[in-house]
């Protein structure tokens, strides 16, 4: 698997925010995609997450995808393993962003008469 990461993966991590602009969850995941569909397929038969097809002008493409706490426990378990210096270094961050302590913006917010949230005002 972590030659599958080091050639044809890639390791993603992202702050959810809402429309206040405010951080509400932060999103981790692992993405491999190849032609080849048994690979792929493999994947996903062995540590679960999703498994889509893209269709392009030339071949089609077929997606892996595992997210949330499963793709953290899976760079756990292959960062040891991996090669490539620079994805090694980036799986270490994901792996801190996502474990570390998150205190979520909603704290400041309350909901208003008609449900919507709002920014708390001092008076």
């Amino acid at each position: 698997m972590a030659g599958l990461i080091d050639g044809e993966g890639s390791v993603y991590g992202w702050t959810q925010r809402n429309s206040f602009g405010q951080s509400v969850a932060r999103r981790v995941g692992i993405e491999v995609g190849m032609t080849d569909k048994e690979v792929p397929e493999w994947c996903k038969a062995n540590f679960g997450g999703s498994l889509i097809r893209l269709t392009t002008k030339h071949k089609d493409i077929f997606r892996w995808t595992i997210s949330g706490l499963a793709s953290v426990e899976l760079m756990k378990r292959v960062l040891p393993l991996m090669l490539i210096e620079r994805k090694k270094e980036k799986i270490a961050k994901v792996i801190a962003f996502k474990t570390a302590p998150f205190k979520s913006s909603w704290v400041n917010m309350e909901r208003d008469s008609r449900g919507r949230y709002s920014k708390k005002v001092r008076t």
